[in-house]
C-alpha cells in the first residue's frame, strides 16, 4: 500500500449501524469512517467513506460480526461504534476480536436480551417488571393470573416499543401466544429517561428526560426534587453496575409510581427521538464525538450541566396512508422558543404506519430557559401542524389534531 494510502486509512472508525450525526462527527474528528449498513450508501455518500458492506442487522449476529472483521482486516481500526439497537451485539463481538476497548459480548447480551437484563437487574434488588418467556403450554389466562391486565408483550430483543403489545383481555393475549415472545405486567406510573456517558467505570455525564408525550414528544434536561432526582440517579447507576456496563452511552427507561421507582429497559447505545440533538443543543457538546472518543479509549471533556432546556416532537401523522399536504410549517417555525421545523415528507409520498418510535418524518426543535416553558413551545408549534392525508382524516393516532 502506498504511504499516503496508509495515511488516510490510519486509525479508522467502524460504525455499525448508519447515522448521519456519528458520520458527521468522524469526519470533524479526522477519522476516516468503515460503515456496515443495511441499505447501500447513495454515490454521494460513498466517497465520504473508506469503505463499506450491505449486512442484514436482523440477521444472524456471527455474520453481520464475520463482515465487520473481514471489513477491519488489514486496517488500523481505533473504534468500533454501535449506533443502533440491533447493531450493539455484533459491534461487541467485533470489538472483542479486534481487542479493543468498549462493552463486551457477554455485556452486550445482557442488554439486548430483556429476560437476562431484568434477571440481573432483579438479583441486584432492583424493582422492575420481570419477563416470562411464552411457551407452547402458555396459556391467556395463565398471563392474566401472573401479571394482570394489560398484560404487555413483545420480543425479548425489541427497540423502540416495535411490535409490543398491550392485551387487554383473554382473547386478545390468546392472539399474541407466539413461542419465544415475552410477557409482563404493566408499569402504571411516569415514564422518563436516563442518558449517560461512561468511561472506564466513571460516569462522566447523566441526562435526565421528561417524555412529555411517550413516544412523542421529549424535554431534556428534566428538572425534579432533590431527593426524587437522586433517587434516579441512584438506579441508574446500579442497573448499569448490575448488568456490567462500565465503558458506553446508556439509554435507560424507567417509571415513577407511587410505590417508588420502576426500571424499565437500558440500551447500550446512543438513544433515538433526536435526544443525542437535544443533547447537544442543552449542553454545548457534541455527543456523538463524545461516544466516538469513549469508544477509541480517550476520555473527553464534558460539562456538568446544562445552559439550557431543548425539546423535540416528532412529526408523524399517526397512521398510515398516502400524504395530501402538510399545513402549518410556517406557523409551528414562528412560535417562540421553536429553533427548527424540519418535514421531510412531500405530498404524494406514501407513509408507512408508526409501528416504533423510530419512525418519523421529521421533527420540532425547542429550546428555552426552563423545561415547562419548553413543553409550551414544542406544545404549541405541534398544534399548528396538520398531515392531510387520503382518504381525509383527522391525524388519527397522533396526539394531537
Amino acid at each position: 500500500m502506498e504511504p499516503q494510502a496508509r495515511a488516510r486509512e490510519a486509525g479508522c472508525v467502524l460504525l455499525v449501524g448508519d447515522r448521519q450525526g456519528a458520520l458527521r462527527a468522524a469526519e470533524r474528528l479526522g477519522w476516516p469512517v468503515l460503515l456496515l449498513t443495511e441499505t447501500a450508501p447513495k454515490p454521494s455518500r460513498r466517497r465520504r467513506l473508506l469503505d463499506w458492506r450491505v449486512v442484514d442487522l436482523a440477521g444472524p449476529v456471527q455474520e453481520t460480526a464475520r463482515a465487520g472483521i473481514e471489513l477491519a482486516s488489514g486496517r488500523e481500526v481505533r473504534a468500533v461504534v454501535a449506533v443502533v439497537e440491533r447493531a450493539t451485539l455484533p459491534a461487541a463481538l467485533v470489538r472483542s476480536r479486534l481487542g479493543l476497548p468498549g462493552l463486551d459480548p457477554e455485556t452486550a447480551r445482557r442488554c439486548r436480551d430483556k429476560v437476562a437484563m431484568k434477571e440481573a437487574a432483579a438479583a441486584a434488588g432492583i424493582a422492575c417488571a420481570v419477563p416470562e418467556v411464552i411457551v407452547q403450554q402458555t396459556t391467556a389466562a395463565g398471563l392474566l393470573e401472573r401479571h394482570g391486565t394489560p398484560v404487555v408483550i413483545k420480543r425479548r430483543d425489541a427497540a423502540g416499543g416495535l411490535g409490543t403489545v398491550f392485551a387487554r383481555d383473554a382473547a386478545a393475549v390468546a392472539a399474541h401466544l407466539e413461542p419465544g415472545l415475552i410477557a409482563e405486567r404493566f408499569v402504571d406510573g411516569v415514564e422518563m429517561s436516563v442518558e449517560t456517558l461512561r468511561f472506564r467505570g466513571q460516569t462522566l455525564l447523566t441526562n435526565l428526560t421528561r417524555y412529555l408525550v411517550p413516544g412523542w414528544a421529549s424535554v431534556l434536561p428534566e428538572r425534579l426534587p432533590p431527593a426524587l432526582e437522586a433517587a434516579v440517579l441512584a438506579c441508574n447507576q446500579r442497573v448499569l453496575d448490575a448488568l456490567g456496563v462500565e465503558h458506553a452511552m446508556t439509554h435507560l427507561e424507567l417509571f415513577l409510581t407511587p410505590g417508588g421507582i420502576v426500571f424499565g429497559e437500558v440500551a447500550a447505545r446512543p438513544p433515538g427521538g433526536y435526544l443525542m440533538e437535544l443533547l447537544e443543543t442543552a449542553y454545548g457538546f457534541c455527543p456523538w464525538e463524545a461516544l466516538l472518543r469513549i469508544e477509541a479509549g480517550e476520555r473527553p471533556e464534558l460539562p456538568q450541566s446544562a445552559s439550557r432546556h431543548a425539546g423535540a416532537w416528532i412529526l408523524h401523522p399517526g397512521r398510515p396512508g398516502q400524504l395530501l399536504a402538510v399545513e402549518g410549517l410556517e406557523q409551528a417555525r414562528a412560535v417562540p422558543g421553536v429553533l427548527d421545523v424540519q418535514c421531510r415528507a412531500r405530498p404524494g409520498d406514501p407513509v408507512p404506519a408508526r409501528d416504533s418510535t423510530a419512525r418519523s418524518l421529521g421533527r420540532i426543535l425547542c429550546a428555552a430557559a426552563d423545561p415547562d416553558a419548553c413543553a409550551r413551545a414544542l406544545e404549541r408549534a405541534r398544534a399548528a401542524i396538520r398531515f392531510r392525508m387520503e382518504p381525509d382524516a383527522a391525524d388519527a393516532g397522533a396526539p394531537q389534531n
